[in-house]
């Protein structure tokens, strides 16, 4: 963990450009995990959900779609640039960064980390 917030504060120091396109990268990344399940309980539907003690009832399908439209809509909005005009070091390279990332995580996947993984054991409270 240390080795990481080197690199961070590095990049920090290095160039502002890269280090807010790591930011945005942050941001997006938890509008896409948010976004996910909502839009996968959008198309799949929401019985599949087990009993709980707070519930929209009806009104979940409409919470749902207008949380996935507002999350889709502001990481839209994230990969946009900052400033006008855009010059190479104004550019928001939030779609770069979150191309390599996405290929560095598939790839790692592919080559062994699946057979690696162990998920959380359901029902299980560790103290």
């Amino acid at each position: 963990m240390l080795v990481l917030q080197i690199i961070i504060g590095i990049l920090h120091i290095a160039s502002k450009t890269a280090y807010s396109s790591f930011i945005n990268l942050t941001l997006f990344a938890l509008n896409i995990t948010v976004v996910l399940p909502q839009t996968v309980l959008l198309f799949t539907g929401r019985d599949s959900l087990p009993k709980r003690a707070f519930s929209f009832g009806r009104y979940g399908y409409v919470v749902n779609a207008l949380a996935t439209v507002f999350m889709l809509f502001f990481s839209v909005v994230f990969a946009f640039p900052v400033a006008q005009p855009v010059t190479g070091s104004s550019m928001n390279y939030l779609v770069v960064i979150f191309a390599v990332s996405l290929i560095f995580i598939v790839s790692s996947w592919l080559l062994g980390l699946s057979k690696r993984f162990t998920g959380p054991s359901e029902g299980t409270v560790h103290i």
